[in-house]
């Protein structure tokens, strides 16, 4: 007789588990290698006027929108930003090719134009997110966004930025991108009454004192880092952190967490 060996086929169903398992975390490592030694998100991004005349930005194309901004200039002209995608996805913030749009409108909000968008690498790997639309003590229109490589998150976040001097004209001229520091700012500038403006920037919890205040004592020439908060490790979020200048000079910072 020839014998019969007994083959355990649970067993063998968890080594192929065990295996299917480490090729999977061999990807993701190798995809975060590759990530960090991409250095994309460093470039400036294009700027696009009239985006509604290009098929790549039509409305119809994009999958998802989110986080809004809105600020209005002296003479009442409203300026609008957001991002948006084209990846078939359920929520904007897995969208890796995500862009910046910039709207306005002279009319109060009856009617709008998109005048512009902020796009880093059409469908490369590199997003941009979460904008801010202010206009500084001086009448400076500034757009503020993120820009990032996808999935990588950390320090290779940068907050970029863009002017202009004419916040009432429908289409004014734009200052070439700038990359002002690390990380992400998810709420408006503030101005103290120092006239230093400052920055509430984020390193989403990353690590600890990731919600930081950083500051330009040259209307906004040049930024560096002057202070942080560290959130509680158990209660740590997105940061997403505001500075309020109370009237004895005092700082308070309020957290998401």
């Amino acid at each position: 007789m020839i014998p019969l060996k007994i083959v355990n086929f649970n067993h063998m169903k968890k080594n192929y588990f065990k295996v299917f398992r480490l090729l999977g975390i061999g990807c993701l490592f190798f995809n975060i290698l590759s990530a960090q030694n991409d250095s994309s998100y460093l470039d400036p991004p294009q700027l696009i006027k009239d985006p509604e005349s290009s098929e790549n930005y039509l409305r119809e194309h994009r999958t998802a929108s989110g986080i809004p901004s809105l600020a209005v200039s002296r003479g009442g002209r409203i300026w609008a930003v957001w991002y948006t995608g084209i990846t078939p996805e359920s929520a904007v913030e897995r969208c890796p090719n995500n862009y910046i749009v910039v709207s306005t409108s002279g009319d109060q909000g009856k009617t709008w134009k998109e005048v512009l968008v902020i796009d880093p690498d059409g469908h490369g790997p590199v997003k941009a997110r979460d904008p801010e639309v202010w206009i500084d003590p001086d009448g400076r229109l500034w757009i503020f966004w993120a820009q990032q490589l996808w999935p990588v998150r950390s320090a290779r976040s940068g907050v970029w930025a863009i002017t202009s001097p004419d916040p009432e004209s429908e289409d004014p001229e734009w200052s070439s991108p700038r990359r002002l520091i690390d990380g992400v700012m998810m709420c408006k500038p503030v101005v103290l009454s120092t006239g230093e403006l400052v920055l509430p920037v984020s390193y989403l919890h990353s690590w600890e004192e990731s919600a930081k205040m950083v500051f330009s004592e040259d209307c906004g020439l040049t930024w560096k880092e002057r202070s942080a908060v560290n959130v509680p490790e158990n209660v740590r979020s997105h940061d997403e952190h505001m500075i309020v200048e109370k009237k004895d000079g005092s700082l308070r910072m309020l957290v998401r967490t």
